[in-house]
């Protein structure tokens, strides 16, 4: 599960999807590496996970400051909820494989 801020979409704004469907949300990083780039290496040296599920958080401001925007703050629930299913879904999906 990869957390990130985005832009391109309404500011606090949590989003689930599958790194395929990563093009319409930017990442801020600081890193030159788009996050699909950085996955497409980690496949090429065969040290990617089978899956990636990207959460993001709407931004609007990634400027340099203290502390978050409020309408992000008041989201980082929502994003934890959100990948607190993922990872009880994937151990639930885990546990089926092995049984």
């Amino acid at each position: 599960v990869v957390v990130d801020a985005a832009d391109g979409g309404t500011p606090g704004e949590v989003r689930r999807c599958a790194l395929d469907e990563f093009d319409e949300a930017t990442p801020f990083s600081s890193h030159e590496l788009s996050l699909r780039r950085t996955y497409e290496l980690a496949r090429a040296l065969d040290r990617a996970p089978h899956s990636v599920v990207v959460v993001t958080v709407g931004a609007a401001d990634t400027g340099h400051g203290h502390g978050l925007t409020p309408a992000v703050q008041a989201a980082l629930p929502d994003a934890v909820d959100v990948v607190l299913r993922i990872l009880a879904q994937h151990a639930e999906e885990a546990s089926h494989q092995l049984s």
